[in-house]
């Protein structure tokens, strides 16, 4: 018997969540309904850790990540999921004709969107949290390191606008281990579930020695100094009607670059002023 995840996902079934809802309803919500409800996010993003605040929350477990991992046509549903809720913090996909894949930019949206959670406390920092878990457990990563990207980037433009605990669990989220909750303190295997742990360990198999990318500590850490450089500059005021067009920080990733269009650098262009677990 298929997960209830997997059913929710799989574009034939459609299944329905705990409240009776498919995944293109929660797709067809306003902004606004998406900002006031808090139990849908759970559903859309799962992780393998309970919910606090949603007990029906369904978890990933070994049968849903590995039809996740296998069958394409769940994880395209679920990218569909990750573009409804970038739309929604005022971010787009856009495609050129020398990118070799789309690549997030703000939106036609971003002014509007900003008032959701350009805070330093705010709920869906949480949320950002639980999508970049979810997405790579599922096997978006490259989406979830593009999305990481972008945040870092927003943060170099707005400092002062997410806290210093939004950040690291973002960090930690985006660059631990899967096996690794954003909610440890220290990075343990052996608290790890079974599947994910084989997952890693495989994986760190697969990569010739020549090929190894930085350490997780070694990426927090330097993910975490850029960041708390920035809390200490003064909060920018209210933005400028044109575009700022900030240079993208390098944020030290999981995988091995090669100088092709989808590795370079790009400048992401912020036009005008758009900590862990409330909706988790």
């Amino acid at each position: 018997m298929a997960s209830t995840i997997v059913n929710f996902y799989d574009p034939l079934i459609k299944g329905h969540d705990h409240k009776g809802r498919t995944l293109d309803l929660i797709l067809g919500w306003p902004d606004s309904r998406l900002e006031a409800s808090h139990n849908y996010i759970q559903v859309l993003f799962p992780i393998p850790e309970p919910s606090p605040f949603n007990r029906a929350a369904p978890l990933i477990d070994r049968e849903t990540f590995e039809a996740f991992r296998a069958r394409p046509e769940l994880r395209a549903r679920l990218k569909k999921s990750f573009h409804r809720f970038i739309n929604f913090l005022g971010f787009e996909f856009a495609q050129t004709s020398t990118d070799l894949d789309p690549h997030l930019e703000p939106g036609d949206n971003i002014v509007a969107s900003m008032g959701y959670w350009f805070y330093p406390v705010n709920h869906n920092h949480l949320r950002i949290t639980r999508v970049l878990r979810c997405l790579r457990i599922l096997g978006l990563e490259n989406e979830a390191e593009e999305f990481f990207d972008m945040l870092g980037a927003t943060a170099e433009v707005y400092p002062g606008k997410f806290s210093k605990s939004s950040m690291t669990y973002w960090a930690r989220a985006a660059l631990r281990p899967l096996y690794a909750s954003p909610e440890d303190g220290d990075v343990d295997e052996s608290k790890g579930l079974d599947f994910l742990v084989e997952f890693e360990r495989k994986r760190a198999k697969a990569v010739p020695p020549e090929n190894k990318p930085k350490g997780h500590k070694e990426r927090e850490n330097d993910f975490m100094v850029n960041m708390t450089k920035l809390l200490e500059q003064p909060a920018s005021p209210t933005p400028p009607a044109t575009p700022a067009a900030p240079t993208k920080r390098p944020t030290p990733s999981s995988k091995t670059h090669q100088t092709s269009p989808r590795n370079q650098p790009r400048k992401p262009h912020l036009r005008a002023e758009p900590s862990g677990r409330e909706s988790m």
